[in-house]
């Protein structure tokens, strides 16, 4: 009879956490991070992680890794599971900031002028309409009221909703811009 030597393997420890994702974010937006568990061979393991932000004033994680940009800055995000930690820098940059107004004329060379704006969301365009008549016609769903037919006035509206919005003069086909709202 030959013995037989049985020999246990190494139970599974783990050793690192990797985080991946963006490493990067604007304010006010968010990114999903996620983290890597696995032992001393390598392989993935199951564990319970805690995440957290080393700056919540730049940026914040929630127990998922959901991490949303709060201010412009750096901040060290940690992904832990006992004594084990895993770390990854995500910088938040400024979110643009989009002007409250904008001018559009409506030319006597039947143009809008710029052809494109962009303004922040509950922004005004101001419609200025030269000495020939033209009107404004708006495409999409949530866009302000037309406007009918103008000369030598300046006619406000006002873009309650994020989005693009096309529009054009019936009267002078061709003449078209858009007003982008962020």
């Amino acid at each position: 009879n030959a013995e037989e030597s049985w020999h246990a393997l190494p139970r599974p420890v783990l050793t690192t956490i990797t985080i991946g994702g963006s490493s990067s974010v604007v304010a006010g937006s968010t990114i999903q991070l996620t983290a890597s568990p696995k032992d001393q061979n390598g392989n993935a393991i199951a564990a319970t992680i805690t995440w957290s932000s080393s700056a919540t004033g730049v940026a914040t994680v929630n127990s998922s890794g959901l991490v949303t940009g709060v201010a412009a800055g750096t901040t060290n995000v940690t992904a832990t599971s006992a004594s084990v930690v895993g770390t990854v820098a995500i910088t938040v940059t400024a979110a643009p900031v989009f002007p409250a107004t904008a001018d559009v004329e409506a030319t006597i060379s039947s143009i809008f002028t710029p052809a494109s704006v962009d303004i922040a969301r509950l922004g005004t365009v101001n419609f200025i309409f030269a000495a020939v008549t033209h009107d404004v016609t708006f495409g999409g769903a949530g866009a302000p009221a037309n406007i009918g037919a103008t000369a030598n006035a300046t006619v406000s509206r006002t873009f309650n909703l994020a989005g693009t919005f096309n529009y054009q003069c019936t009267i002078h086909p061709g003449m078209t811009g858009t007003v982008i709202v962020h």
